[in-house]
């Protein structure tokens, strides 16, 4: 699966409940870091971005990067919870993925097949 750094940053927004602009700043809130370093990990996974590129999105230099990245890998090892974080994001992303062309007329379809099955009855 391919995905834009710009899908990843706008799923974990979506996730967290925080602005894009949030995680982009220079803020020190520690929804808004870890949501960041979130980013950090999953771009390097589901992109073939260098650290540099990943860290100019929002604005960081690459050993930043690296040190999300490791901090993410180190609370993965600690707390469950961050890999079920991790695993609901990815479905997200996976799901804004799709093509739309592909999926829109089969969902069509579905509602067309249930309206007129309400008629019937």
């Amino acid at each position: 699966m391919t995905l834009t750094l710009n899908q990843i940053l706008n799923s974990i927004s979506e996730f967290y409940k925080i602005d894009s602009k949030e995680i982009v700043s220079k803020s020190r809130n520690g929804k808004v870091v870890k949501a960041r370093q979130m980013y950090c990990f999953l771009s390097r996974i589901h992109t073939i971005c260098s650290l540099s590129i990943i860290g100019n999105k929002i604005n960081r230099d690459h050993s930043t990067i690296i040190y999300s990245i490791k901090e993410i890998q180190n609370k993965m090892e600690i707390y469950c919870n961050i890999k079920d974080e991790i695993s609901k994001i990815e479905c997200l992303l996976e799901i804004k993925s799709i093509d739309s062309n592909i999926l829109i007329p089969k969902y069509i379809d579905l509602l067309y097949i249930a309206e007129n099955n309400n008629k019937k009855k």
